[in-house]
């Protein structure tokens, strides 16, 4: 399975997920790469993004989560590729 892939089936369950979280599921990617793959989903409408202050010093955590439409779409595609089999 490809990073992508990793990144959109963690991210399929609608819910927040923060960089380290994900980065501890799609193993041998740096994070710039990581954050870059975010970004592009973001860019395309596929994911939302967002910077919560968290911890003792409020510093910034980059959560992600894939956009409703997106989810939808995915989920067609799913339904599409039963009925093929």
């Amino acid at each position: 399975m490809g990073v992508l892939d990793v990144l959109t089936s963690l991210l399929r369950d609608s819910e927040w997920h923060d960089l380290n979280e994900i980065s501890t599921e799609v193993r041998n990617v740096s994070m710039t790469s990581l954050m870059d793959l975010v970004n592009l989903l973001v860019d395309y409408g596929f994911a939302e993004k967002r910077e919560t202050p968290k911890g003792e010093f409020a510093l910034p955590v980059v959560e992600a989560k894939l956009t409703d439409t997106y989810l939808n779409f995915l989920k067609r595609i799913d339904e599409i590729e039963k009925t093929e089999h």
